[in-house]
C-alpha cells in the first residue's frame, strides 16, 4: 500500500499512526501546531506554543464561550485527565450491530485498550467500588515519585517509529484533499499541493468539526451537520466534619463517579485539600449528554467558499434540555448530601470572608473555567460549612464536540461501517465526530478503539 496521510496530530490520529506503523504501514502526519510539548500539560508550569487554544468557528449563545483547537502534536491528548470509561448500553444501541460488537463482543477492544494499558497506567486497576456509592474512575494515568501527573497519549510511544521512517511529521494547515486517479493530494490553506506523491488511503482526525470543514472544500458541498457536546454542571461543598470520600493525590485523579443514567449523567466526586480554614472541600461534578431522544443536536454549518475558513455553530438547548439539566442539579445536592451525610444549602454572600484562594484551580487564561474557579473561591472563602456553590461548562465549552460526520448517517459528511466518507472513497474520518451517539462517558477509549480498529482493517 502507498502511505497514508492522517491530518490532525491528536489521540485520534497519533493512536491510528501508531498501530498502523505497528504493521508496517507508513504513515505521514500533517499538523497545524508544533511539537514543542512532550508531556502533559500538568507535568510542568510553562506555557509552551500550541497550549493556547484556537476557535476555527463562530456560534450563539447557546454554545459555550472560550472552546477551541490545541493545535499541537499530542493535541488534547496532552491535557486530559486520562478517563477510560466504555459507552453505555443505551448509547450504544444507536450505534450499527458491528461497531457494537467491535467494542463490546468476545475480545472486544475496550477490554484489549484496559489490558495493554494498565501494566503503564496504575490508575486503571482497583476494586470497581471506592464504597457503596462511589464506582472507580478508570484513568491510564500515573503521578511520578514527585507528584507529577501524566496521562496517556500515543504520542510517547512514536519514536521508535519515527526512527525507523514509518511514521514521519509535518507542520501543515490543510485546507482540503484533492482526489486525482487513484491518490490523494493534500492542499494547505494557502492553496499549495504539499505532497508530490500521492496518498493511497487519507485519514481525517482533526477534530469533529476541522473534519468537516475539511469534507466541505474537498468535496465542494455546503455541509449542514448535526454536532452536540457533553453540557457540565457542579458543585462545590464546604463541610466540617467526616470520614473523606477518598485522599486527594493530585487535582486530574477522581476520588470516584457515581452513573445517573435516568437523568443522561455520570457524576464525578474528587476530596480536595481542604480551605484555608481546616474545612473539608469536596467537589461534583456532573457529565450530561445530550439525549438524541428526546432533544435535537445544535446545528453545524460549513461553507466551502469562505475565504476565512470559518464554521458556524446554532447550537439548541430545547425543553427538554433544560429539564435535564434542572434534574441534575437537584441530583448533585441530593447525592452529595446523602454522601456526606449532612444537609446541604445554598451558599448566602453574607458568609464570606474574602481571602487568600484555594490553589489547584482550572486554566486562569481560559474563560470556560470562570464559573468553576469563582465557585471554588466562594466555598473556600465562606465563614460556614455544610453549603455549596455551583459552576457550569455548557455545550461546546467541555470539548467533545461529536456527532457530525457520524458513521450510517445519511448527509455529505457521513461515514461507512468501516469509517470511510461516502461522499470521498479512500477518505476516512476518526475521533468523537464519527459517534452515532455521544454517551455520557468520555469519548477517549471509545476514539482510541475505532483508531486501532482502522489502523488493523485499512
Amino acid at each position: 500500500m502507498n502511505r497514508v496521510a492522517v491530518i490532525g496530530g491528536g489521540l485520534a490520529g497519533l493512536e491510528f499512526a501508531l498501530h498502523a506503523a505497528q504493521k508496517g504501514i507508513s504513515v505521514h502526519i500533517y499538523e497545524a501546531g508544533p511539537s514543542f510539548r512532550k508531556r502533559h500539560v500538568n507535568f510542568d508550569v510553562e506555557e509552551i506554543d500550541g497550549d493556547k487554544k484556537t476557535k476555527y468557528w463562530t456560534n450563539n449563545e447557546n454554545w459555550g464561550s472560550g472552546g477551541g483547537i490545541n493545535e499541537r502534536l499530542g493535541g488534547r491528548s496532552l491535557c486530559y485527565h486520562g478517563v477510560m470509561l466504555p459507552l453505555e448500553d443505551s448509547a450504544l444501541n444507536s450505534w450499527p450491530n458491528s461497531w457494537r460488537s467491535i467494542l463490546t463482543g468476545e475480545e472486544g477492544l475496550y477490554e484489549v485498550i484496559l489490558k495493554d494499558l494498565a501494566t503503564r497506567y496504575p490508575e486503571l486497576m482497583g476494586a470497581k467500588r471506592v464504597n457503596n456509592s462511589l464506582q472507580h474512575v478508570t484513568q491510564a494515568a500515573y503521578l511520578t515519585s514527585d507528584g507529577k501527573f501524566c496521562s496517556y497519549s500515543p504520542l510517547y510511544y512514536l519514536n521508535p517509529y519515527i526512527e525507523k521512517g514509518l511514521i514521519t511529521v509535518e507542520k501543515c494547515t490543510v485546507a482540503k484533499i484533492k482526489r486525482k486517479s487513484d491518490e490523494f493530494f493534500i492542499i494547505d490553506k494557502h492553496g499549495k499541493v504539499r505532497n508530490k506523491f500521492g496518498f493511497g488511503k487519507c485519514v481525517l482526525a482533526a477534530s469533529a468539526i476541522i473534519n468537516n470543514t475539511i469534507i466541505s472544500r474537498s468535496i465542494e458541498r455546503e455541509i449542514y451537520a448535526d454536532i452536540t457536546d457533553h453540557f457540565c454542571v457542579g458543585i462545590f461543598v464546604k463541610v466540617k466534619e467526616g470520614a473523606p470520600v477518598g485522599v486527594f493525590r493530585h487535582q486530574m485523579l477522581w476520588s470516584g463517579y457515581s452513573a445517573h443514567h435516568d437523568i443522561d449523567s455520570n457524576i464525578f466526586v474528587m476530596e480536595r485539600p481542604r480551605s484555608n480554614d481546616g474545612d473539608r472541600i469536596i467537589e461534583f461534578m456532573a457529565v450530561m449528554e445530550q439525549n438524541p431522544l428526546y432533544s435535537s443536536y445544535s446545528t453545524l454549518h460549513c461553507n466551502p467558499d469562505k475565504k476565512d475558513f470559518v464554521a458556524n455553530i446554532e447550537a439548541n438547548l430545547s425543553n427538554y434540555d433544560k429539564s435535564i439539566l434542572f434534574s441534575i442539579e437537584g441530583r448533585l445536592v441530593e447525592y452529595a448530601s446523602q454522601l456526606l451525610g449532612v444537609e446541604l444549602a445554598p451558599l448566602s454572600s453574607a458568609h464570606i470572608q474574602y481571602g487568600n484562594s484555594v490553589h489547584l484551580k482550572g486554566s486562569a487564561d481560559d474563560s470556560r473555567w470562570n464559573t468553576y474557579n469563582s465557585s471554588l473561591d466562594l466555598v473556600n472563602a465562606a465563614s460556614n460549612t455544610n453549603i455549596f456553590a455551583r459552576f457550569s461548562l455548557p455545550y461546546g465549552a467541555f470539548e467533545h464536540e461529536s456527532c457530525c460526520h457520524p458513521i450510517s448517517g445519511n448527509h455529505p459528511a457521513a461515514l461507512t461501517e468501516g469509517l470511510e466518507l461516502t461522499s470521498l472513497p479512500g477518505v476516512y474520518a476518526l475521533g468523537p465526530g464519527a459517534f452515532p451517539r455521544l454517551g455520557i462517558a468520555n469519548p477517549a477509549m471509545t476514539i482510541c478503539a475505532m483508531s486501532r480498529w482502522l489502523a488493523e482493517s485499512i
